[in-house]
């Protein structure tokens, strides 16, 4: 019976992981991307619009914002990256940051940073050939 429980422990744990639920790792908070908003933290992350591109072109365009007043966050740094592949761009005066290469099959998570916010790892960040999202940064 302790088995039983505690399987269904962790299916429960893992279940709210992979939906709304977002976690605390070290300084990061962690979450989830969905390409279906109703499983994703909307709060933090929410995909605007997504493109299906016939190649393995991958485009992330994003607009990072501050939880709190929705105002855009620049010098932010941003990193998507798989197990051995990393690519990286800087958030602009809007907030906006384009990340646009050709990425292989597997995970591909971003993380982002800056001085004055909690950072933020996504993961399984691509979800489509494009996709337009808006992340909202919590200040430290």
């Amino acid at each position: 019976m302790q088995k039983l429980q505690s399987a269904i422990s962790l299916f429960f744990i893992f279940s709210c992981t992979t939906t709304h639920t977002i976690q605390k790792h070290g300084d990061c908070f962690v979450t989830y991307l969905n390409e279906q908003n109703k499983n994703n933290d909307t709060l933090t992350i929410r995909i605007l619009k997504t493109v299906v591109l016939d190649t393995s072109a991958t485009l992330i365009h994003g607009t990072l914002l501050d939880y709190k007043t929705s105002k855009p966050i620049s010098d932010a740094n941003v990193e998507l990256f798989s197990l051995d592949l990393k690519f990286t761009a800087k958030s602009n005066n809007s907030g906006e940051f384009e990340i646009f290469q050709n990425l292989r099959e597997g995970p591909w998570n971003i993380n982002i940073s800056h001085e004055n916010y909690s950072c933020l790892y996504i993961v399984n960040a691509v979800q489509a050939g494009g996709e337009w999202l808006e992340i909202k940064l919590q200040s430290k």
